[in-house]
């Protein structure tokens, strides 16, 4: 009984493949090794910029041809909140001291107003008298090429389609970020408050703990 059950089921599987030619690889190939494909990265450029910004006379504001130039000259190199800048003064002329302060204080409180820091004032001896120059670094992200996202989506020769590992979750974070800079080198960081970080270990040696309140007890009416 068990013979002729498995010849049943030998004559079952064979008769299928009786009118397949005789190169099975046409209906079952074989398994191929594939690279994987490299992960996708977006490609990040920075390039200094320059702007400057030209006081008349005694004049300490910044007046309005100025600060539509300025706007332009931010949004086209993409420095915004949390970008750090430097300033560069000309020639300083005898005399001319205390209003080129007040020069550089005013493009200052410009830039603060808009969350852009001042990281340093030079001077620049080739520059003209009478300007504050802002120092920036105009940021340019390109975002990876994504199938299916951002571009065709393309089939291998087996007629799978290609994945880029990652791609998706790069290109989101290239549009999410606030601060282009950032993917092209992190901030410094801030200097931390050691002092007050270490009291909380000072109060536990010391035996200052403060004692934990007690249970909160509530009653239902």
């Amino acid at each position: 009984m068990q013979t002729r059950t498995l010849a049943m089921l030998l004559l079952t599987v064979a008769l299928p493949l009786a009118g397949c030619s005789g190169d099975l690889t046409q209906h079952f190939p074989y398994a191929t090794w594939k690279q994987s494909p490299p992960e996708a990265t977006s490609q990040v450029t920075v390039k200094p910029a320059r702007f400057d910004i030209t006081f008349d006379g005694q004049d300490a504001a910044i007046d309005g041809a100025n600060q539509t130039a300025l706007n332009e000259f931010l949004a086209a190199n993409h420095v915004a909140n949390g970008n750090t800048v430097d300033l560069a003064i000309g020639p300083v002329q005898p005399g001319e001291g205390a209003i080129v302060v007040k020069r550089v204080n005013a493009v200052q409180a410009e830039l603060g107003r808009r969350g852009i820091t001042v990281d340093s004032i030079r001077g620049m001896p080739d520059s003209q008298a009478g300007t504050v120059s802002i120092l920036a670094n105009s940021v340019t992200v390109v975002p990876p090429i994504c199938p299916g996202t951002n571009a065709p989506v393309t089939y291998n020769t087996e007629n799978q389609p290609a994945v880029v590992t990652g791609c998706t979750t790069e290109m989101t974070l290239d549009m999410m970020v606030a601060n282009p800079a950032d993917l092209a080198g992190g901030r410094p960081l801030p200097p931390g408050n050691g002092e007050a970080m270490a009291l909380g270990s000072q109060r536990y040696n010391e035996g200052k703990v403060p004692a934990l309140p007690g249970p909160i007890v509530t009653t239902s009416q």
